[in-house]
């Protein structure tokens, strides 16, 4: 028993050290995609901010014909950690100032697929900011700040110009995603040691106070099922030695009167052996043993009442006995059941009991 309770709690620990890694694995992945999500707001925010302000002093140099600071300041926020790149482009897509891999001079076509990642969309659902994929295994946050046609511009713009050119902050989506990753093991790696503490806690309470409560209710339960067990067998030990013990041959018969059980004495008087006895019809157990008018268990059976008769037999030597048989029915729930049948050998009356009920296989009764 103390086999099967180490078992019992062994696969009790490993499922609910499954449960707990499987909710554990669903929390840190949803938490993993939140913290992504927290950190690459705060980046859309951050570069937003540094466009704007890359904007505002391009058009204060715009205006004061000075444009000396524009270089330094989109190289300077391009060297920041985590940037990917800043560059300014004019109303035609030419880019004008870079600090990133593309050169001054290159133009962006509308067509290609980092630019259709937002003009795919209406002007009116156009974000500020979005990830794209750069085709080289990265991702970047872009963020795009137009540099709007202001009164102030008409002097070198013309009025029906609505753009005068475009900032374009990138940063690094990897980095974002890299280091929310590394947050989720910080924070997965000390949850899995708690949680798998808790399970060896909750399977030693389960083991101590559950399952080995329960093996010691079931071993005296087990105990006492085959205490009953042993007395029901010495009780039928000793009922079938007190049924052997009496001169007048008793015998079981079901519904076909066939025999399920015989005392030594009806044995006896048929000249046969149990086992030749027991599964045969009573007609044909010893021919010529039972001479009455009619047949008390038949007789018996269809009324449902005790029946007496007074039945001749042809004794072995071939002398007659008459003997009186006793036939009545067990009492039971149903009528398909044996009969009980008690038979007298060497006096003018003899009982013969029949009874109809279900009963097991070798059971027997007295009159």
């Amino acid at each position: 028993m103390g086999a099967r309770v180490r078992s019992l709690t062994a696969v009790a620990a490993i499922g609910i050290a499954t449960v707990v890694a499987g909710v554990c694995a669903t929390g840190a992945y949803f938490y993993s995609q939140r913290h992504y999500r927290l950190l690459l707001d705060a980046a859309r925010d951050s570069a937003l901010a540094r466009a704007e302000l890359i904007r505002a002093a391009l058009e204060h140099g715009m205006v004061r014909q000075d444009r000396t600071l524009i270089a330094p300041m989109v190289q300077a926020f391009g060297s920041e950690p985590g940037v990917a790149g800043v560059m300014l482009l004019d109303r035609t897509g030419v880019v004008r100032y870079t600090s990133g891999p593309v050169p001054p001079g290159h133009q962006f076509d509308l067509g290609s697929p980092t630019c259709q990642a937002c003009h795919r969309y209406p002007a009116a659902q156009r974000a500020s900011s979005r990830v794209i994929e750069t085709g080289t295994g990265g991702d970047i946050l872009r963020t795009v700040v137009p540099v709007r046609n202001r009164a102030e511009c008409f002097s070198c713009h013309p009025p029906s110009q609505k753009i005068n050119g475009i900032v374009i902050f990138d940063v690094d989506a990897s980095g974002l995603r890299a280091a929310a990753s590394q947050d989720m093991r910080s924070l997965v790696a000390p949850t899995t040691v708690v949680a798998l503490l808790l399970v060896g806690a909750i399977a030693m309470i389960v083991r101590v106070f559950v399952i080995r409560r329960w093996a010691r209710e079931f071993n005296v339960m087990a105990d006492s099922v085959t205490g009953l067990l042993g007395q029901v067998r010495s009780q039928r030990e000793r009922l079938e030695t007190v049924i052997n013990s009496i001169d007048d041959g008793i015998v079981v018969l079901d519904r076909s009167r066939n025999v399920i059980a015989a005392n030594d004495a009806f044995i006896e008087r048929t000249g046969g052996t149990r086992t030749d006895l027991v599964g045969c019809s009573c007609k044909t157990m010893a021919a010529g043993m039972c001479h009455g008018c009619d047949c008390p268990t038949l007789a018996c059976l269809e009324s449902g009442d005790r029946q007496v008769r007074v039945a001749q037999r042809r004794r072995a030597d071939g002398s007659v006995a008459w003997e009186e048989i006793h036939a009545c029915r067990i009492p039971g729930e149903s009528d398909d059941g044996i009969q009980i049948a008690a038979q007298d050998a060497d006096r003018p009356c003899a009982g013969h009991i029949q009874r109809a009920n279900q009963v097991d296989e070798g059971s027997l009764a007295a009159s």
